[in-house]
Protein backbone atom coordinates (compact mmCIF):
# COMPACT_ATOMS: atom_id res chain seq x y z
CA UNK A 1 0.00 0.00 0.00
CA UNK A 2 1.74 3.22 -1.44
CA UNK A 3 1.56 6.13 1.56
CA UNK A 4 0.88 9.55 0.50
CA UNK A 5 1.67 12.52 2.24
CA UNK A 6 0.23 16.13 1.73
CA UNK A 7 1.41 19.27 3.31
CA UNK A 8 0.09 22.51 2.59
CA UNK A 9 1.84 25.86 3.16
CA UNK A 10 -0.07 28.69 2.73
CA UNK A 11 1.87 31.86 2.65
CA UNK A 12 2.11 35.19 0.43
CA UNK A 13 2.89 32.99 -2.85
CA UNK A 14 0.71 30.57 -2.08
CA UNK A 15 2.68 27.45 -2.35
CA UNK A 16 1.44 23.60 -2.25
CA UNK A 17 3.65 21.13 -1.28
CA UNK A 18 2.49 17.69 -2.02
CA UNK A 19 5.50 14.84 -0.65
CA UNK A 20 5.02 11.08 -1.19
CA UNK A 21 7.29 8.35 -0.92
CA UNK A 22 8.39 7.74 -4.76
CA UNK A 23 7.72 5.09 -6.49
CA UNK A 24 10.94 4.28 -8.73
CA UNK A 25 14.34 5.82 -8.27
CA UNK A 26 18.25 5.27 -10.76
CA UNK A 27 20.62 2.71 -9.79
CA UNK A 28 23.66 3.32 -11.66
CA UNK A 29 25.01 -0.09 -13.71
CA UNK A 30 27.90 0.95 -12.61
CA UNK A 31 27.09 -0.69 -8.60
CA UNK A 32 26.73 -4.59 -11.13
CA UNK A 33 30.49 -4.34 -11.61
CA UNK A 34 30.46 -5.17 -7.87
CA UNK A 35 27.67 -7.90 -7.59
CA UNK A 36 30.39 -10.80 -8.58
CA UNK A 37 32.57 -9.95 -5.83
CA UNK A 38 29.81 -10.73 -3.55
CA UNK A 39 27.91 -13.65 -1.92
CA UNK A 40 24.44 -13.81 -2.75
CA UNK A 41 23.81 -13.22 1.35
CA UNK A 42 25.71 -9.79 1.24
CA UNK A 43 23.94 -8.84 -2.26
CA UNK A 44 21.04 -8.85 -0.82
CA UNK A 45 22.34 -7.08 2.96
CA UNK A 46 23.01 -4.55 0.32
CA UNK A 47 19.88 -4.47 -2.27
CA UNK A 48 17.48 -4.29 1.28
CA UNK A 49 19.68 -1.18 2.67
CA UNK A 50 18.87 0.56 -0.46
CA UNK A 51 15.53 -0.38 -0.88
CA UNK A 52 15.27 1.28 3.02
CA UNK A 53 17.05 3.90 2.15
CA UNK A 54 15.26 5.03 -0.79
CA UNK A 55 11.93 4.59 1.58
CA UNK A 56 13.48 6.94 4.20
CA UNK A 57 13.25 4.65 6.90
CA UNK A 58 16.92 3.86 9.37
CA UNK A 59 19.00 2.39 7.72
CA UNK A 60 22.79 1.24 8.26
CA UNK A 61 25.45 0.13 5.64
CA UNK A 62 25.48 -3.48 4.82
CA UNK A 63 29.00 -4.98 6.96
CA UNK A 64 32.04 -4.61 5.19
CA UNK A 65 30.50 -2.38 2.95
CA UNK A 66 31.09 1.34 4.05
CA UNK A 67 32.49 2.50 0.69
CA UNK A 68 30.61 1.17 -1.66
CA UNK A 69 27.51 2.44 0.47
CA UNK A 70 28.80 5.75 0.97
CA UNK A 71 28.94 5.90 -2.66
CA UNK A 72 25.74 4.28 -3.52
CA UNK A 73 24.19 6.86 -1.19
CA UNK A 74 25.60 9.65 -2.94
CA UNK A 75 24.26 8.32 -6.30
CA UNK A 76 21.08 7.91 -4.34
CA UNK A 77 20.97 11.56 -3.49
CA UNK A 78 21.89 13.35 -6.29
CA UNK A 79 19.52 11.49 -8.65
CA UNK A 80 16.93 12.67 -6.09
CA UNK A 81 18.31 16.22 -5.76
CA UNK A 82 18.33 16.24 -9.64
CA UNK A 83 14.55 15.02 -9.71
CA UNK A 84 13.04 17.56 -7.03
CA UNK A 85 14.86 20.13 -8.68
CA UNK A 86 13.13 19.07 -12.27
CA UNK A 87 9.79 19.04 -10.45
CA UNK A 88 10.17 22.30 -8.82
CA UNK A 89 10.97 23.68 -12.56
CA UNK A 90 7.93 22.15 -13.77
CA UNK A 91 5.65 23.16 -11.38
CA UNK A 92 7.40 26.57 -11.71
CA UNK A 93 6.40 26.47 -15.70
CA UNK A 94 3.41 25.14 -15.34
CA UNK A 95 2.02 28.06 -13.29
CA UNK A 96 2.80 30.00 -16.34
CA UNK A 97 -0.41 28.63 -18.35
CA UNK A 98 0.81 26.38 -20.43
CA UNK A 99 2.18 26.35 -24.07
CA UNK A 100 0.62 28.97 -26.03
CA UNK A 101 -1.49 28.38 -28.72
CA UNK A 102 0.27 27.91 -32.38
CA UNK A 103 -0.55 30.19 -34.95
CA UNK A 104 -0.49 27.59 -37.47
CA UNK A 105 -3.34 25.47 -35.95
CA UNK A 106 -6.86 25.72 -36.41
CA UNK A 107 -9.17 25.34 -33.34
CA UNK A 108 -12.18 24.17 -33.91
Amino acid sequence: METLYNVTALNDNFEVLVMQKRKSFLLRTSLLATLPDMSDEQSAQLFRAIYSYVLDEPTSPPVGMNNLWREIRYQLDDNKKSYDNKVKANRKNGKKGGRPVSKLSSVK
